[in-house]
């Protein structure tokens, strides 16, 4: 939810702290109408249509150090941040991971977007430590509609077709050792790191190797592309 530009520190409501101008905050979503009760995390009770949910937007460049909230410390340009993202409507009830339950048409659910280069070392969270230009992280990732449970390893849990998995992503070159968080080290220039990938249905069981067991064709698995 974007907001008019500002000259001076104000406050809206308890949830928003506001230092520069025009940027993009936590704020209220809305997304489309339910019919049942539902739940998507601790954070979201849902009982009735067309509601709000917090969630982290965009926000313009910035020339001084500045923090939005407890989550968000950030020295440089333009970046995306933890937020809500949409994913298409499913027919059943399904669970990705522990982190993510879903039961209705139409969400929003967690997930880390691609952030832009920056110059110097900043910090976005706990979570990820940025030294070098245009990454992608860790996150969720929107998947279409499923039919049938699957299962590629003990860190995901499938229920249908075309999902997003986890895999090898190539990002940017850096001429430094760095870390984004505790899955991932990085030292080497143009390097892979771990993130999650999408794949086409499969109709067989198959298996690729020891940390991937597939039940059909035309996946992606864990390989430096």
């Amino acid at each position: 939810m974007q907001y008019a530009p500002t000259l001076t520190d104000q406050k809206l409501d308890s949830s928003l702290f506001i230092e520069s101008k025009t940027r993009y905050v936590r704020g209220r979503i809305q997304y489309a109408p339910t019919h049942t009760d539902q739940k998507i995390d601790s954070s979201l009770s849902i009982d009735s249509p067309a509601r709000y949910v917090l969630g982290r937007m965009q926000y313009a460049p910035t020339h001084t150090d500045k923090k939005l909230g407890g989550l968000l410390a950030d020295d440089s340009q333009t970046g995306y941040v933890q937020g809500r993202i949409q994913y298409a409507p499913t027919l059943t009830d399904q669970k990705l991971d522990a982190s993510l339950s879903i039961d209705s048409p139409a969400r929003y659910v967690q997930g880390r977007m691609l952030l832009r280069p920056t110059l110097t070392d900043q910090k976005i969270d706990s979570s990820l430590s940025i030294d070098s230009s245009a990454r992608y992280v860790r996150g969720h990732i929107q998947y279409a509609p499923t039919l049938t449970d699957q299962k590629l390893d003990s860190s995901l849990f499938i229920e249908s077709k075309t999902r997003y998995v986890r895999g090898r992503i190539q990002y940017a070159p850096t001429h430094t050792n760095q870390k984004l968080d505790s899955l991932l080290f990085i030292d080497p220039k143009t390097g892979y790191a771990q993130g999650r990938m999408q794949y086409a249905p499969t109709h067989t069981d198959q298996k690729l190797d020891s940390s991937l067991s597939i039940d059909s064709p035309a996946r992606y698995a864990r390989v430096r592309i």
